[in-house]
């Protein structure tokens, strides 16, 4: 019976992509943690991604696949089914976010395949199941692995336990890792070389132990390959020897099967972390796969003697757990090869034909959809997702009643519950935890108000952060301010502009009175006012003259709407017209005003907040005063007049005025509780795929010990000079690829960009001296950020720039 729900979900996965798009089958996006040809190094993903394309591609229920890496997302935009997120990197979370953005159906999984940069990172990714090659994490979850196994703790584990999980293996595309078809490929009977492909690292315990027993055995050749080999050199003296004995670079991934093929002794060790979770590394199935040399793992023993590994390659490698025995194993090999290499051939060759029956691709990719198939009915469903992004909105509590909050921002908050999870918590009552794993926490309130200083300090609350990031540390959630009545162009007392350039967005509802003059360099303020119609009206929109229209949101009965202004101090425009007049200047107290009469009695008096309401559903004429002339009746105004209402305004208000001379279209799309989702919605997406509004930058002067390298180019006749340049950046409030890149720019021209946690580079530059006996170089650096465009990267600061004169 299982069986046939799983082949019956799998039709209806297929199904729909064929129902969705022109061309038949699934559309697969992938996303790998690099991009060789860009970034200059070589992740274990881009190779994987790789071959899981070919495998895909392969099937007939799948039409498109592409594969998408940091700041490359050109047809991000398009149609897809499914993304495949395999491994961690910076822009992760903003990618997914942008693929749900344009296709709302999509089904989301993460391929954990190592525990990079933490466990905790990757919890903290929101996809709708998790794929992994560690078992243990698969069966008993992130608690148990990330707590019990690793003895992290993080709020995100618990959240990430929700999403369903199912082991799959890495594996190889055996169409890339092969022998090369020369025959150099094979190791000839007097080679010895042992060969390593990785980057070093101190969580690999026994690796710089290993490798250095191997080099003092005499007659092997030991050959190193991959990235960092030079940083860690500068700062361990026992990767300094390595990497001046054996290091051979940086390896391209098309290279990796020539090299496996060539080796005698293909060495491997595994991640401290990723061994105690049971993940085998994909580099062990290429190993297999390239028919070259024998694969021998120097590994932490455990508990298990790491079963994983063991089960993976069976007889076709060889396990160790100790420098020792690593060695030893290494020796008795080169030893049994050493007089003839057709025992290597034929022994290699066993071990591909092992990898080619059980660990490539066109299995994995089976695997992987039958488990999106299963997933199907719950990827799908009309429920909201549970792991959706959390959104905090902080409220100031107090006498008045915040009608632009209830009757406008939160059900436009609402209207995307879909997308986000919304928690609204009073200021003067909340238990700052409740903010732990919020994505967006939103203050409401006045300047200088309990829940924007509350908002405002999230950075000293530990519990608040949220987002583990490329470097593993907790960041304060992205926050906004949704101000109450802005009233003046200045700040209040005690507000100053770096407090206010915290908040990451602002939302306001000055429609009339300008803003404070610090808004102006704040690159994310917008006007967010409107009503909920439905919730003002029962029913139905009525005019002046009785008539009613069912219109859906209101905007058809505003905009037809006559709008003019009556000045109090004349009669009506009916004479047997009458009207009651409503002072909301102090709702918290005040006497009651004895209006004159004039054929007919006019009442001034107070309204109480709650009957609210009750007046604008009666439909009676409603006149509204206000004691100083501000925008704080702008949303009153608005609902009134949604609601079809009498509406009559003091002439000596002048920001009412103003007001009704926007226009009724205008007005209308202000209003209207549609335009002020989409407001939100545009704004918050963003705000959390931009920068921090304080990001920023400084580049520093070079120093003394900083040396500027300049050489003649003799290959060139004249007077061209080549020179390389350090420049070193501090960020603020920005961390590299989650935000974004920094780049440097010499004389207006960008020359490097580095998207790592780095805050060194160096730049290299050309010059032509010509007739001058000194050369002027500007030097400044930019930061370049997605912000929700992922496909292109925008300058979003610039620093200052320094000058240094050439002699």
């Amino acid at each position: 019976m299982d069986g046939f729900r799983l082949l019956l979900a799998y039709c209806v996965l297929v199904a729909f992509a064929r129902s969705t798009n022109l061309d038949l089958g699934l559309k697969i996006a992938l996303h790998a943690q690099s991009k060789s040809s860009l970034h200059g190094w070589v992740a274990g993903s881009e190779v994987t991604t790789r071959g899981l394309r070919r495998a895909f591609l392969k099937r007939a229920d799948v039409s498109i696949v592409e594969i998408f890496a940091p700041f490359c997302y050109e047809g991000i935009a398009h149609q897809w089914d499914m993304l495949l997120v395999e491994g961690f990197s910076g822009p992760v979370q903003s990618v997914i976010r942008g693929m749900r953005r344009f296709n709302k159906q999509i089904a989301v999984f993460h391929w954990c395949l190592d525990t990079y940069p933490t466990l905790a990172s990757v919890a903290a990714i929101d996809v709708d199941s998790f794929l992994t090659n560690s078992r243990l994490l698969a069966l008993h979850g992130f608690t148990m692995a990330g707590g019990n196994v690793l003895g992290l703790a993080s709020p995100w584990f618990h959240k990430a336990n929700l999403a369903p999980r199912e082991f799959v293996a890495l594996a190889v595309d055996t169409r890339e890792m092969k022998p090369p078809s020369d025959a150099r490929a094979h190791p000839s009977s007097n080679d010895t070389v042992v060969v390593y492909l990785g980057q070093p690292s101190y969580s690999k315990a026994l690796l710089a132990k290993t490798l250095l027993a191997l080099y003092d055995v005499p007659g092997v050749r030991l050959k190193i390959y991959g990235s960092a080999w030079d940083h860690f050199s500068l700062q361990d003296k026992d990767y300094a020897r390595l990497a001046a004995c054996c290091w051979q670079g940086r390896l391209p991934s098309g290279s990796i099967a020539r090299l496996y093929a060539n080796a005698t002794v293909i060495l491997g060790t595994t991640d401290s972390s990723q061994r105690r979770l049971g993940m085998v590394n994909n580099r062990v199935f290429e190993a297999l796969a390239c028919s070259g040399g024998q694969f021998v793992a120097v590994e932490e023993r455990g508990v298990d003697f790491f079963s994983e590994l063991r089960g993976a390659i069976r007889s076709h490698g060889v396990v160790t757990y100790a420098t020792t025995d690593g060695i030893k194993a290494i020796t008795d090999l080169l030893v049994a090869y050493h007089p003839s290499s057709t025992l290597l051939r034929r022994v290699a060759a066993k071990a591909r034909a092992h990898a080619i029956r059980h660990h490539t691709y066109d299995t994995r990719a089976a695997i992987i959809l039958n488990v999106a198939a299963r997933h199907y009915n719950s990827v799908r469903s009309q429920k909201p997702r549970s792991g959706r992004p959390i959104v905090t909105v902080i409220v100031d509590g107090g006498d008045i009643v915040d009608w632009e909050f209830i009757y406008g921002l939160l059900p436009a908050f609402l209207a995307h519950d879909r997308e986000w999870q919304l928690r609204v918590f009073d200021a003067s009552t909340m238990d700052v935890n409740a903010i732990a794993g919020s994505a967006l926490v939103v203050a409401r309130g006045p300047w200088g108000g309990v829940a924007m200083r509350l908002v405002s300090a999230l950075d000293d609350f530990a519990a608040c952060a949220t987002g583990g990031g490329i470097r593993g540390m907790p960041r304060r959630p992205v926050t906004a301010i949704s101000l109450q009545h802005v009233r003046s162009p200045a700040l209040p007392m005690g507000i100053n502009c770096k407090e206010v350039l915290r908040f990451d967005a602002i939302f306001h509802d000055s429609i009339v009175s300008k803003l404070p003059l610090c808004l102006e360099h704040h690159p994310n303020a917008r006007v967010a006012l409107g009503v909920n119609v439905a919730a003002l009206h029962k029913d139905w929109f009525c005019s002046t003259t009785g008539s009613c229209a069912g219109s859906a949101n209101g905007r058809d009965n505003y905009e037809t709407r006559k709008l003019w202004v009556y000045n109090k101090n004349t009669a009506p425009k009916q004479e047997m017209e009458c009207l009651d007049w409503y002072d909301f200047a102090s709702w918290n107290g005040g006497k009651h005003i004895r209006s004159y009469r004039r054929r007919c009695v006019h009442v001034q008096r107070l309204m109480r907040a709650e009957t609210f309401l009750a007046v604008l559903r009666s439909s009676q004429p409603l006149g509204l005063l206000f004691s100083q002339p501000s925008d704080i009746g702008t949303f009153l105004y608005l609902a009134s007049l949604a609601v079809g209402a009498v509406i009559r305004t003091p002439g000596d208000n002048a920001s009412l005025v103003r007001v009704l001379s926007l226009g009724p279209k205008i007005l209308a799309n202000y209003f209207c509780l549609e335009t002020l989702t989409n407001v939100l919605v545009n704004t918050l997406v963003w705000t959390l795929d931009s920068p921090r509004s304080i990001a920023d930058l400084e580049i520093m002067a070079p120093g003394e010990e900083d040396t500027l390298v300049c050489s003649h180019d003799v290959q060139n006749p004249g007077s061209i000079w080549k020179c390389s340049i350090p420049v070193t950046v501090s960020l603020q409030s920005f961390v590299p690829p989650d935000d974004g890149v920094w780049c440097v720019h010499v004389n207006e021209i960008e020359l490097v960009c580095q998207g790592d946690t780095k805050e060194q580079v160096r730049a290299d530059f050309e010059f032509d001296l010509g007739d001058m006996t000194a050369y002027t170089v500007r030097v400044c650096a930019v930061l370049r950020s997605p912000n929700a465009d992922l496909g292109r990267l925008s300058v979003v600061r610039r620093s200052r720039s320094i000058s240094l004169v050439l002699t």
